[in-house]
C-alpha cells in the first residue's frame, strides 16, 4: 500500500496552529505523507501576527519544481496566498505608544481588509470590483498617514508614521498583483 502524498502551499505560522504547520499536522493525522511549498512566512503567536514577509516568486517556483519533480503528488492544498496576511499586520506599531494615530487609517485599513475577505470568496466582476474597493481604501489611508505626519495640529512623527505607511504599501502592493 503506498502513502497518499499531500503537498500544502500556503504560509508558515510561527505559532504553529494555522497554515503550513497546521494542515502538515492534518496530513500527519490523515496518515498521508505531507510536503510542502511556503509563500509567506508570519512571525505571530495566539494573539496577533507581528510580520509577515513575502517569499519571493523566484524562490517560490523552485520549491514547486523541487517538489513535484521528486515527490509529487495525490493531493494539493492551497492556503494563504500571502495577501490576506498583510492584513494581520498592526497600523498601531508600539513605537507610536506615546502618539495618537488617527482613527481614520484604522477604519480605512480594516474596510480594505473586509474588502479583501469578501473578494477572496467571488470571482469574476465582483471580485474585481472589491479588490478596487480595497486598493483605493488603502491608498486613502497613505494619503490620511502623509497628511498626519506633515500637519501642524498633533501631528504623528516619522518613527510612528514610517511603520505604519510600510504595512499599508505592503498591502496595497500585494493587492496590486492580483488586478
Amino acid at each position: 500500500m503506498t502513502v497518499p502524498r499531500c503537498v500544502t502551499i500556503a504560509t508558515s505560522d510561527s505559532g504553529g496552529g494555522a497554515g503550513v504547520q497546521a494542515d502538515l499536522k492534518a496530513f500527519a493525522a490523515a496518515g498521508c505523507y505531507g510536503a510542502s511549498v511556503i509563500v509567506a512566512l508570519t512571525a505571530q503567536n495566539t494573539r496577533a501576527v507581528v510580520a509577515t514577509h513575502v517569499v519571493p516568486d523566484e524562490f517560490v517556483t523552485r520549491q514547486l519544481d523541487a517538489v513535484f519533480s521528486d515527490i509529487g503528488a495525490d493531493a494539493v492544498k492551497t492556503g494563504n496566498d500571502g495577501v490576506s496576511c498583510a492584513f494581520g499586520n498592526s497600523v498601531s506599531p508600539s513605537v507610536c505608544q506615546t502618539e495618537t494615530v488617527p482613527s481614520g487609517i484604522q477604519k480605512k485599513f480594516t474596510a480594505a481588509d473586509s474588502l479583501v475577505s469578501r473578494a477572496l470568496g467571488k470571482s469574476g466582476r465582483a471580485h474585481k470590483r472589491l479588490l478596487k474597493s480595497a486598493i483605493a481604501k488603502l491608498r486613502q489611508a497613505i494619503k490620511l498617514v502623509n497628511k498626519a505626519e506633515g500637519r501642524n495640529k498633533n501631528p504623528i512623527s516619522s518613527n510612528c508614521a514610517s511603520p505604519i505607511r510600510d504595512v499599508l504599501t505592503d498591502a496595497l502592493n500585494r493587492l496590486l498583483t492580483l488586478t
